[in-house]
């Protein structure tokens, strides 16, 4: 048997409807592999359903104590110079590690690279296509990047598996973005980062995933961002040893705030959004619109677990964090700009050169914005006032 060239792991709780295909999906790829399933204390059947692919697997088994611990657990049993982090939910597409594997080949010094592709999200049955990603580029450079934001599942990402040594395993004290928090440390190295085209992973988009959870990831994902913008002990031969300037911390962990809003948001549910919101550090001099810009961006995202064809969720989400904003928002109630922006932000720009069918969809759809917007709250005079075309 060859000796493997890409390390999958898969760590696995209670995901006995999914992992078959994970598994598979993993072990279809035309490329030597090793693949270690870390069952997290399963109470299901996905132990057992992840044995009978043994010896083609090594299966681990842990008490429960959440994903981080569970990829940590597998790090010492990794034998292979790249790993690919593989949730239990997700799969592999086909031709997936050839894609990366060419990549990273292509490139001088290949051991000091992370090489990533494009993903598709699917529903929670993986029989209808949501998205397919765009192609994100990380400059100037990826730490500072990824000092203010996460870009991709981890799922879609190749690394040598050296950094290990040098950067540690995962952390679960932040539980939801220890995939982010680990790409910041990778990117401390001083790791180059390539994105190529190629589809190399469908991504299952679950509502009760950790991931889903808005205040827990706006806590967690607050204390990556502070991370980064400091030492990192956790980190060897740091090529960033300070962190990024301080200067740009607070509208980070601000404008971050905005897409653990959206997440809020989209739920309607108005308890959620009191504690998300509330715990959103808001600097002296906040810009709004980029909060607004943000939400709006993130919103399109966040619902896409909800969506069922028809249900309106996108843009009932996005009306109730709208309303919500400007009830609280003094900024929101003065600019009505900032309402647009937070509506719609290609608005403007699409009306210079619209064309008649987007000039049409563009009046309809504000249209029914306003018309929406103040049904929500009838008697609010000055969000009926503001939200006109």
């Amino acid at each position: 048997m060859p000796e493997p060239f890409v390390s999958i792991v898969i760590p696995c709780y209670n995901a006995a409807h999914f992992i078959d295909v994970a598994i598979r999906s993993a072990l279809s790829q035309d490329c030597p592999v090793q693949i270690v399933v870390i069952d997290d204390g399963s109470t299901d059947d996905s132990a057992a359903i992840s044995q009978q692919f043994e010896p083609d697997i090594q299966l681990l088994r842990t008490s429960n104590r959440g994903v981080a611990y569970a990829r940590s657990a597998a790090i010492p049993l990794l034998s292979a110079p790249y790993t690919l982090l593989l949730d239990a939910d997700d799969r592999l597409a086909d031709g997936a590690l050839k894609s990366l594997v060419s990549a990273m080949h292509g490139m001088h010094g290949m051991h000091d690279r992370v090489v990533y592709g494009r993903f598709q999200c699917w529903d929670e049955d993986m029989s209808t296509p949501l998205s397919l990603s765009t192609l994100r580029t990380l400059k100037p450079h990826p730490f500072h990047c990824l000092s203010a934001h996460d870009f991709t599942p981890p799922g879609a990402v190749l690394f040598p598996t050296h950094a290990f040594k040098k950067i540690g395993g995962f952390d679960q004290a932040v539980a939801g973005c220890e995939d982010w928090d680990f790409l910041v440390r990778l990117a401390r190295l001083g790791l180059k980062f390539r994105g190529i085209r190629n589809l190399v992973f469908h991504y299952r988009r679950v509502t009760s995933s950790a991931s889903n959870q808005p205040l827990k990831m706006l806590k967690a994902g607050l204390e990556v961002i502070r991370r980064a913008h400091t030492v990192d002990e956790r980190v060897q031969g740091d090529t960033f040893p300070e962190g990024m300037s301080d200067d740009e911390l607070p509208q980070k962990l601000f404008v971050y705030g905005a897409d653990c809003f959206a997440l809020a948001s989209v739920r309607k549910d108005v308890e959620t959004m009191d504690q998300v919101f509330n715990n959103i550090p808001v600097p002296v001099k906040p810009s709004w619109k980029e909060f607004a810009l943000m939400f709006r961006r993130e919103m399109s995202w966040h619902r896409q677990p909800y969506q069922s064809g028809t249900d309106g969720s996108e843009r009932d989400g996005l009306l109730y964090g709208a309303d919500y904003l400007i009830q609280h928002v003094a900024a929101f109630q003065q600019n009505a700009n900032l309402v647009k922006a937070l509506l719609y932000p290609d608005m403007m720009p699409l009306l210079k050169r619209p064309g008649p069918k987007k000039a049409l969809r563009l009046f309809r759809e504000w249209r029914e914005a306003r018309s929406r917007m103040a049904s929500l709250d009838p008697t609010n005079s000055t969000m009926n006032r503001i939200v006109q075309p």
